[in-house]
């Protein structure tokens, strides 16, 4: 019957040989994180910018459609009140002329 006997140095120069090999691994795996936390934020920044609008997107936003069209009454105000709708629904409603005409009284050194 044979027994398992080692050599001291054999022993040593094998549990040498096996620590470098871990560093190594170790060095690799370190490279391959730091690969990876590149990668990462790459994609996030490819995401942020799929999600965020870009500069040159001038499609309009979608409105939102009535779902009965408001009545206009037929005779001979129709067109006026017609145009006045569209008019309307195209320009901006101006803020409170109330508020305004009070504070330029008051800028002008009037009392309301």
């Amino acid at each position: 019957m044979k027994l398992p006997f080692i050599l001291r140095s054999r022993h040593d120069s094998v549990v040498t040989a096996l620590v470098a090999n871990l560093d190594v691994r170790a060095e690799l795996i370190m490279k391959l994180k730091d690969i990876i936390k590149l990668r990462d934020s790459e994609i996030l920044a490819l995401k942020l910018t799929l999600e965020s609008k870009k500069c040159n997107d001038y499609t309009p936003e979608a409105t939102e459609k009535k779902k009965m069209a408001d009545p206009v009454f037929s005779g001979r105000s129709g067109w006026r009140t017609r145009a006045q709708m569209m008019s309307e629904a195209t320009i901006p409603v101006a803020g409170d002329s109330a508020k305004q005409l009070e504070a330029k009284v008051k800028k002008e050194g009037g009392t309301v």
